[in-house]
């Protein structure tokens, strides 16, 4: 009943704590009770906004973090610690981890929560506007990627969605991209690197995706015959970097197909000096 929550909201519950009363004020909030109706004692009798008492309770455990010890003299966790950890689990994590602290509690707590929650913690933090936070759940991703198929396809788009997203830092990026790479399904895998091959503009991205290009492109014909085309394209464009494109016509070189590759390595005759001179040095073997 609404006035029993409300009792729990103001703390008057048999044991009530802030996770307690920070839940009733959600659960009254979401039931969508007005203003006017928790005034009254039937609702509550509540004379400040549940917001207000929400963003009370979590800012005020906000500011408990750089004081509440993690561990005791004897290397145990604190029994206020674990209360304070079990608030942020079943309470607002969204909001502790969108926070954009990063101080070494902050961090350590960060951690737990995310290890806590698991696949949904990975969700929260690569959602995260601080890179701190980020970076917790990129290793969390990488501690369950292999737990099962299941988490293995939920992590993969989210994981994915992150490697794309330019506005995050790069190191963060690539570090996504090398969870993916070690997934099972290996056709995914080679799209996901065909799409940085074509659409990418981080150099140093280009340069991890052409390095995991070279090792599965000489594994099977299949790979070869996927990457090709992706791999043409990066040596094409003239937007890439010209050593980049040196490494991806070596790359295209150890191509199984002759003509084709003959093909595309005799279009680079025409480009600049260290592009031309790459093209005559591939080539010259191939002279009758």
């Amino acid at each position: 009943r609404p006035k029993d929550i409300g009792k729990e909201v103001k703390g008057k519950g048999e044991g009530t704590g802030d996770l307690t009363r920070w839940a009733a004020a959600s659960a009254l909030e979401a039931i969508g009770y007005s203003q006017q109706s928790l005034q009254h004692l039937e609702g509550g009798g509540f004379t400040e906004p549940l917001d207000r008492i929400r963003r009370e309770i979590r800012d005020r455990k906000l500011i408990e973090i750089n004081r509440i010890p993690r561990l005791n003299s004897r290397g145990e966790t604190t029994a206020e610690y674990e209360r304070h950890l079990e608030f942020w689990i079943y309470g607002p994590a969204d909001e502790l981890l969108n926070d954009r602290d990063r101080a070494l509690n902050y961090q350590d707590l960060i951690g737990d929560v995310i290890s806590k929650l698991h696949g949904r913690g990975v969700y929260l933090g690569l959602m995260s506007p601080n890179s701190i936070v980020q970076a917790a759940a990129l290793r969390q991703a990488g501690l369950i990627f292999k737990e099962s198929a299941e988490i293995e396809e939920y992590l993969y788009g989210l994981l994915e969605e992150f490697l794309y997203d330019s506005s995050h830092e790069t190191s963060l990026r690539i570090h996504a991209a090398e969870i993916i790479n070690t997934a099972t399904n290996l056709n995914r895998r080679l799209q996901t690197l065909s799409k940085l091959l074509l659409e990418e503009g981080n150099t140093q991205l280009q340069e991890w995706a052409l390095g995991k290009t070279q090792s599965l492109f000489r594994q099977s014909a299949e790979n070869e015959n996927f990457l090709y085309q992706p791999l043409e394209e990066f040596l094409l464009n003239s937007r890439r970097e010209i050593l980049l494109r040196i490494n991806a016509a070596e790359i295209i070189n150890t191509a199984t197909d002759l003509s084709r590759k003959l093909k595309t390595l005799s279009k680079l005759l025409l480009e600049k000096t260290e592009l031309r001179n790459t093209a005559v040095r591939l080539l010259t073997p191939y002279k009758q």
